[in-house]
């Protein structure tokens, strides 16, 4: 997962402050790089700490089938439902198809 960590600055940057240890930030990368991966989510094209989930639920479906893989092939399937939850996170806690950001510019 080396380069998942490249993956984490992705959208939320101060998400990682959050994990309680290494392990947490793994399997935020991993959530994370299967979303993005996927084309569940992206990040803003002018604000890149905000995350939008794209509403395609069949990319999330990709993104949890993808990063299931990725951990059976590293035989590590004790972890499975522990990615499968930082999708679940990480899928909540991005902006609905809009940057609200964005969107504050156009209502000004």
């Amino acid at each position: 997962m080396g380069r998942s960590l490249d993956a984490c600055r992705l959208g939320r940057k101060h998400h990682s402050s959050m994990c309680l240890n290494d392990l947490d930030d793994e399997l935020v990368a991993a959530a994370r790089v299967a979303l993005f991966e996927s084309g569940a989510m992206r990040e803003c094209g002018r604000h890149r700490e905000v995350t939008i989930r794209l509403c395609d639920y069949d990319a999330e479906r990709r993104a949890c089938e993808t990063a299931g893989n990725s951990l059976m092939s590293k035989m590590n399937m004790s972890l499975r439902e522990e990615v499968m939850s930082a999708i679940q996170v990480e899928v909540a806690a991005a902006s609905q198809s809009v940057c609200p950001k964005c969107a504050g510019h156009r209502d000004a």
